[in-house]
């Protein structure tokens, strides 16, 4: 039988499909297929890139047909005392979803079959990969109502983004974004690159449908959200005074996927500001992830009103992860 070739695109091609590396089946194959056909987003691939590196550095040219169990304690391990954020240790959950990257590559390389339609048969059998258990610790960083109008109204005073970046005055701009993700609990990556065609308004409500296109959304999926009155009045207030295609930002409209460190880089921006708003208002916030308190705020009241629609809201596929890591149970009763 003649040896596999890999194409890999710095333009070496490995010998022998027993040779095959995680880092050369991801360069080669992996990553073009995520891609084009399973249409994960920049970021999602940036995730995997990382998993990867940490494999690649943990077991260097370990061959994929050689993958065991003590390959995978080790890996755990070594996940489990990588630093995270703010000095602290990876998160179990964290460590689940590099687990889950590293899942879904092998399945990829593994054998095609009616379980594994994508499988590309670089491997003679499956490798199963057991997932970390993750303990139930409930959600935490969360906030009050009361207390994100104050953040609304410390908002008004900032300065960033640039204002010529804006198309309107920063109060403006700070009120329709906020107001908007408090209605909606989107995800502030999706609402920075909403456009105004996505918005249908309706006259005898004063609100509008929202629907958040696949291409931003977080897993590809798109969404349906009602918009609340008073969110889609500071929405049209935007709309007069920065007009565009886009609700946001002017600029991110040539902000395409080969540009998504730009795009990245203007989020994070967004985000300081919000940290200088939670700051003057005098909220507490956890782990600096501001935009995460929102979207957990909302989820909470949201389903202290209609337990699961949180789910629907936020935009989980599981309701498991919206109920576990998004809605605070005790505060809902």
């Amino acid at each position: 039988m003649a040896a596999l070739r890999i194409f890999v695109p710095d333009g070496s091609v490995p010998e022998g499909g027993s040779d095959l590396t995680l880092q050369g089946f991801w360069r080669g194959r992996g990553r073009a297929h995520c891609q084009l056909h399973r249409r994960d987003q920049p970021a999602t691939l940036a995730e995997v890139e990382v998993t990867v590196a940490i494999w690649e550095a943990t077991f260097p040219g370990l061959p994929l047909r050689r993958v065991a169990d003590q390959h995978f304690l080790r890996f755990e391990a070594v996940l489990a005392a990588r630093p995270g954020r703010g000095g602290r240790r990876l998160r179990p959950i964290t460590v689940r979803k590099h687990f889950r990257h590293l899942r879904m590559l092998l399945r990829l390389a593994g054998p095609r079959s009616g379980h594994n339609r994508e499988g590309m048969s670089l491997l003679p059998q499956d490798v199963p990969v057991p997932l970390p258990r993750v303990p139930h610790d409930p959600p935490r960083g969360m906030t009050t109502w009361p207390a994100l109008a104050r953040v609304v109204l410390a908002a008004r005073s900032l300065q960033r983004p640039r204002q010529r970046l804006l198309g309107a005055p920063h109060a403006v701009w700070w009120d329709a974004l906020l107001w908007t993700l408090a209605y909606t609990g989107l995800r502030p990556c999706a609402a920075l690159r909403l456009r105004w065609d996505d918005f249908s308004g309706c006259e005898e409500s004063g609100g509008a449908a929202l629907w958040v296109r696949g291409d931003i959304n977080k897993g590809g999926r798109g969404h349906l959200h009602w918009v609340h009155p008073e969110a889609y009045q500071q929405l049209m207030r935007l709309q007069s005074q920065a007009g565009g295609a886009w609700v946001f930002a002017s600029h991110w409209q040539l902000l395409r996927s080969a540009q998504w460190s730009r795009f990245a880089s203007a989020r994070q921006n967004v985000g300081r500001g919000l940290n200088e708003a939670f700051s003057r208002a005098g909220v507490p916030r956890a782990e600096g992830q501001t935009f995460r308190v929102w979207r957990k705020t909302v989820g909470t009241a949201i389903a202290a009103v209609r337990g699961d629609t949180s789910t629907l809201v936020l935009g989980h596929a599981p309701s498991s992860m919206a109920q576990r890591h998004y809605v605070d149970h005790v505060a809902t009763i």
